[in-house]
């Protein structure tokens, strides 16, 4: 569940607020009040005891967070119904339709939304902000809206059930508008039966989408995105069973290069390719056509991935994008050449559909939403995991965890600067895993070489080193006194490996093991204390062996450990490397 906040009240006055919805639900009755700097708290019971703690903490901005976490499962739905109302419900209980983007320059269309949001929405409050059309937000900034004056509408925040119905709507107001647009170009060239065929085969929507495309691209499509392909499949379907012509098969053609566009929007954004406020500067096609304009820059990034069978894939796209802009979305109307045969019309779409396809296949580690996503949501009162060292050669095997209790700590790790540790260099990793002692409650465990070979000859197995080192963090933790709500860690393997190595008091907590845990402030805080006990281990390693000890597992690896066995001997590698990687049968 996502955290609840009441914007412009003081944590007080939403306590008593809430107090006094609580206090009518009969089976419930409130004890322990207890009020300390900027916080407020009170306890719960019923008829068989304590159902748990509710807490109220005042944040920054003069909003309350307020958390019940502690409270009891089959009673936390319950209190939140009573609160319904004080606040708005739907925009903290998670959605499921994903965030993203629409596109869609239409004045007309752009001030059509607005009203029509602002009609249905009573709960967005516009920011008002001049660089933009509009911006509106929603309670706890759950959902924030921003209109660009170039034609592009963001969704960002959080999906919730309120964000759901909200982009339903906004994809409903876009579909409906473009598919008035291509029923208007296609009355101008068809007899009136014809015309009503189409429209009559595009209320039914009798299409079987497998037999177009796969399902790993229909579900990454927005949804007014699936819309404008349904939309074209069908007519394309109809005309060809019915014999239709058109003058000029672009107009149907456009939805496609409409789709296509917008898909590869996302598609950039997601390799990190361009940037979200990108859009707020630049029209969609320049950017684009830039980006898809230097193939070098998508080599770097794709090259990660399994390319080999499609050697020519940015060509394609190249190819299958400039047609699209200049024949069908872009171009100059005196240069504009018409569409006259419907063969080469399919194989424009089909050329069009291989394309997304390819992004789709190739890149599935950005499009996949991990179904628990929302449990990354999490800020506090969890504590995070994370290891350093399990692909490098020399050194040890470190494993961190990191208690968060408390908004307040949360905002001031992200104010240090506190990610994913992939993401910062050897100096700021030291420097802020210092910071990071100092305020929250950790422990690592280090395994160093002599012990994790021990260990592997027992084991005989990464996953089961990683999930015996990732127990005995959680572990050492817990017998700290601290009692999360839950614990994070990074998915290394089957969710069974962690569970198995934890002891009584481990296997109460909820353990939730994600992929990209670090998204999660606690996982990356323990993601740098595991990579600064390994730098700091390296370092020990190189004065022990007398060498420069490089981190990895290359060339340069492979060299090192070559001296070392010169000058120490082969059974020395123990001491100092992971002797199960392939590197040792080399040397």
């Amino acid at each position: 569940m996502l955290k609840l906040i009441k914007e412009n009240v003081g944590y007080k006055d939403c306590a008593f607020k809430v107090m006094s919805r609580i206090k009518a639900i009969e089976s419930i009755e409130i004890f322990d009040e207890k009020e300390s700097i900027n916080q407020y708290q009170y306890k719960l019971k019923d008829k068989s005891g304590d159902i748990g703690c509710l807490r109220f903490y005042q944040k920054k901005d003069g909003s309350t967070t307020i958390d019940d976490s502690q409270i009891k499962e089959g009673y936390r739905d319950q209190i939140r119904e009573v609160m319904n109302g004080y606040i708005t419900l739907k925009a903290f209980k998670t959605g499921t339709v994903p965030l993203g983007t629409r596109h869609f320059s239409d004045p007309i269309l752009i001030k059509k939304v607005k009203t029509e949001l602002l009609s249905k929405f009573k709960q967005l409050k516009d920011s008002g902000l001049n660089n933009q059309i509009f911006e509106y937000r929603l309670e706890g900034n759950n959902l924030i809206m921003i209109q660009y004056k170039v034609g592009s509408l963001l969704f960002q925040g959080k999906a919730t059930e309120f964000s759901d119905e909200v982009i339903k709507f906004v994809d409903k107001l876009i579909t409906d508008e473009q598919r008035s647009f291509l029923l208007n170009r296609i009355k101008e060239q068809v007899p009136k039966e014809d015309f009503e065929t189409i429209c009559e085969a595009l209320d039914k929507r009798q299409l079987r989408l497998n037999e177009f495309i796969s399902s790993e691209l229909y579900s990454v499509l927005s949804g007014c995105g699936s819309h404008l392909l349904q939309d074209g499949l069908v007519i394309f379907q109809v005309m060809k069973e019915n014999k239709i012509e058109l003058k000029d098969y672009g107009s149907v053609l456009r939805n496609f290069a409409m789709l296509f566009e917008d898909f590869l929007i996302e598609w950039m954004i997601k390799l990190k390719l361009i940037k979200e406020c990108d859009l707020q500067a630049d029209t969609k096609a320049t950017f684009v056509g830039r980006v898809l304009g230097d193939p070098n820059k998508i080599k770097e990034m794709y090259g990660q991935y399994y390319i080999r069978t499609r050697p020519k894939f940015i060509e394609k796209l190249q190819a299958a994008y400039q047609e699209c802009r200049h024949d069908l979305l872009h171009a100059d109307k005196f240069k504009y050449q018409p569409i006259e045969s419907f063969e080469k019309a399919e194989r424009r779409l089909k050329t069009i559909i291989d394309c997304m396809e390819d992004c789709t296949d190739l890149f599935s580690d950005f499009f996949a939403e991990s179904d628990n996503k929302k449990n990354l949501d999490i800020g506090y009162n969890v504590v995070g995991t994370d290891e350093s060292g399990k692909g490098d050669y020399f050194g040890p095997l470190v494993v961190a965890g990191v208690y968060i209790d408390t908004p307040e700590l949360e905002e001031k790790l992200r104010n240090m600067g506190v990610q994913d540790s992939k993401n910062l260099s050897d100096v700021k990793v030291i420097e802020l895993s210092n910071e990071i002692c100092k305020v929250c409650k950790h422990n690592v465990v280090l395994i160093g070489p002599t012990r994790y070979n021990e260990l592997y000859d027992k084991m005989n197995n990464l996953n089961d080193i990683l999930g015996w080192g990732h127990a005995r963090v959680i572990e050492n933790i817990l017998g700290n006194g601290v009692d999360p709500s839950c614990i994070i860690s990074d998915k290394f393997g089957n969710e069974s490996i962690i569970n198995s190595s934890l002891m009584e008091k481990g296997k109460k907590v909820n353990l939730i093991q994600e992929i990209r845990a670090e998204q999660n402030i606690s996982v990356a805080a323990a993601s740098i204390l595991a990579r600064a006990g390994f730098l700091k281990s390296i370092q020990k390693v190189s004065l022990e062996s007398g060498f420069k000890i490089p981190k990895g597992a290359g060339d340069v690896v492979v060299d090192v450990a070559r001296d070392l066995i010169k000058s120490k001997g082969k059974e020395s590698l123990r001491n100092f490397c992971k002797t199960h990687f392939k590197i040792t049968k080399k040397l």
